[in-house]
Formats: C-alpha cells, structure tokens, sequence
C-alpha cells in the first residue's frame, strides 16, 4: 500500500484481528510480524499520517508488544508515544484544540506507568471547557489508577453532572470499580443501580444494550454474593 493514514488504518485493523484470535491459531503468530512493521510506520515522521491515526497506531502497536510479552519494548515505544503527542499538544491552535489529545495522552502515560502527569492536563482542560464532561471523566480514570479513590469518586460526580444520554453508564460503570477497590460494596451497588435505572428511560443503540446487560450481570453477580440475613 502507498503510504499514509490508509496503511494505518490496515495495520490497526490487521492487528486488531491477530490479537483476537485464539491463542492457540497459527495464524495468530503474525502478531508479531505485524507489531514490528507497525513500529516501522508509526515512528516514521515522513509517513502522512493524521496526528490522530498515528496516535491509534501507537496504541495498537504498544498493545500488541505488551500482549507479547515484549514489556520493555512496549514501554519504550510508550515513550515515543508520549513525546509525539505533547509535541502535537503543544501545537494546538487553541485549548479546544488542545484538549482533542488528552484521551490519547492519558492512555499513553498509562502505558508508561504514569498516570500521574496526566493530572495537570485534565485539571487545566476542565477550566478551559468547564462544560464538557471528558476532562473529569480521564481525571476520575487518572485518580483510580493512582488509588486516590475519593478523590475519582468526586471527579467522576462532576462528570456525570455534565454528561448526557447513554455515555453516563460508562461512568458509573467506572464509579462502580473504585468503589469496589476502596472497598465500599454499597456506593459499588448504589452506582450499578443508577445506570440501571437512568438505562430504563432512554433509548440504548450500539454497544450500550451490551453494556447495559454487563452491569445488570455485574449487579446480580454482586446481590449472589451478599450473605444471608
């Protein structure tokens, strides 16, 4: 293929299908072949590739060295990761702008143990969008991976005091992990049965019916659990 964002988007596909196969496939042993040439493109400056795309390639990519079990290539590539979206952040022509790269930048600093840097950047891009619910989201994601569960569980309450229609039931999907870690079984169960009962009122497309019936598993699995009185 001649190069650019449509050779991005045939490896992300391509590597996609390779992680999904069975373990035991044959076929899945070009997961390898395909994560080396992957590397090749996405840290190739002179490929004409979408700051975007590019960022979803290195994700791909470093997912399918980690899932080789190939760690300090898969944090190395991470870096670069890190490096190619602050320079591409930094550019941005406005905080709107710039705020387009924080989901990509917090996966990345993730990807290299750091969870942590992405906290000033989460923080300046909710007073930059006040109105937009994505900043605190990423800032309760970030806040649970570094196990200030608290302080996840307000961000996250901001969130879905901004949010709207189905994308709420990811939030309180996220809810109900940190209060399991904290452990708080009841805020766990109180957060499943508001997505429940918010998902009961509006029309669910996609993959919210999956989602929707997950957390009803997750709830039910949770009820099973609880001794008897």
């Amino acid at each position: 293929m001649p190069p650019g964002t449509p050779l991005a988007d045939v490896l992300r596909a391509a590597l996609g299908c390779a992680k999904d196969l069975p373990a035991s496939a044959p076929e899945r042993a070009r997961l390898a072949d395909l994560a080396r040439m992957g590397e090749r493109v996405v840290s190739d400056p002179a490929q004409p590739i979408l700051a975007d795309d590019r960022s979803d390639l290195y994700d791909y990519v470093v997912d399918a060295l980690s899932d080789l079990g190939r760690d300090s290539d898969a944090k190395r590539l991470a870096g670069a990761w890190v490096a190619f979206l602050e320079e591409s952040a930094a550019r941005a022509a406005s905080p709107a702008a710039r705020t387009v790269f924080d989901a990509h930048r917090l996966l990345a600093y993730e990807a290299v143990g750091e969870p942590a840097r992405a906290l000033p950047m989460l923080e300046q891009s909710a007073r930059d969008v006040p109105g937009d619910y994505n900043p605190p989201a990423r800032l309760g994601r970030a806040l649970f991976d570094l196990k200030r569960y608290d302080d996840a569980i307000t961000a996250l309450e901001r969130a879905l005091a901004l949010a709207y229609g189905p994308r709420k039931l990811r939030l309180w999907s996220l809810e109900a992990d940190v209060y399991l870690a904290k452990p708080d079984p009841a805020g766990a169960r109180h957060a499943l049965e508001s997505a429940l009962a918010f998902a009961k009122t509006i029309t669910l497309t996609g993959a919210y019916p999956s989602l929707a019936a997950s957390i009803a598993r997750r709830l039910a699995s949770m009820d099973a659990a609880r001794p008897n009185r």
